[in-house]
């Protein structure tokens, strides 16, 4: 649904307010149904809502808390031309300009910051949120959507590289609309060693961690979701998620203190949110 240029400046201010972002990468293309043209046009979007969250074993914090949390909903952006900006999970910010648009296919040059594994919290790195550059490059075909992103550190904060393909599918049963997607995560040694390995100079002063620097990494995730539109103004939107964590990571020290060190992540959350 398009909105003017007032409502996503004061989606962008409502934004830098809250923690949480529920979107990721082809995930509001899926919902919404967007196809080639609709993907190429000028416009925007801004939805505000809140919801529920459970995760099996996602918390990387020392104090793990509950599974179960509200979360606020925010999803917005905006396409003029050929640049556009865009916020989600996976990426908090990202700007891009197209460089190709043919009848299927659209590459995009895209920059901002990019969390390599989703809903990642470093015990040892709190706030840094390192800034990456890249191609990204989505692909239309009916009801299918194949997107591949390469970024790299552009910061000098680890000089890691990450790659992520995902490919989705879309049903529409009378008014739900039911998605998957399936994607592959590619996250080099220099990216895990900065998120996930422990440094010599962390290891001497604590005694629970021991030198740690872990290789490239795949991780895989799984999701199905559900979108049922209430009214012109209000949606249901529901997802299950499962996130398959690399070895590599496992084995990294910081989850030894959380004691979730499993392999299997599964989440699941449901939302009602406002569209503008």
């Amino acid at each position: 649904m398009k909105c003017n240029v007032k409502k996503i400046i004061f989606g962008v201010f409502l934004f830098l307010s809250i923690c949480d972002l529920r979107a990721e990468g082809i995930t509001r293309d899926m919902r919404d149904g967007v196809n080639k043209k609709e993907y190429s046009e000028n416009g925007g979007y801004f939805e505000i809502g809140v919801g529920m969250k459970y995760e099996s074993a996602g918390h990387y914090e020392l104090d793990v808390g509950s599974d179960f949390s509200l979360i606020p909903v925010i999803n917005f952006g905006y396409k003029w031309k050929d640049l556009f900006i865009d916020a989600n999970e996976d990426d908090v910010f990202i700007f891009g300009a197209n460089l190709i648009n043919t009848e299927r296919w659209s590459l995009d040059l895209v920059a901002g910051t990019k969390n390599p594994d989703p809903k990642i919290v470093s015990v040892l790195e709190f706030t840094d949120k390192p800034i990456t550059a890249g191609i990204r490059t989505t692909g239309f075909f009916d009801t299918k959507i194949i997107q591949f992103e390469y970024r790299d550190d552009v910061s000098n904060y680890h000089g890691g590289q990450h790659a992520s393909l995902l490919i989705g599918d879309r049903w529409q049963i009378r008014n739900f609309n039911l998605h998957m997607i399936l994607g592959a995560h590619y996250s080099s040694s220099k990216l895990n060693d900065y998120d996930w390995g422990v440094p010599r100079t962390i290891a001497s002063e604590i005694d629970l961690f021991s030198v740690y620097s872990p290789e490239s990494s795949i991780g895989y995730t799984a999701e199905f979701g559900l979108t049922h539109a209430i009214s012109e103004s209000w949606v249901l939107k529901s997802t299950f998620n499962y996130r398959y964590r690399a070895r590599e990571i496992r084995e990294s020290f910081v989850f030894s203190l959380s004691e979730n060190r499993v392999r299997d992540v599964f989440t699941f959350d449901i939302s009602l949110n406002f569209v503008l």
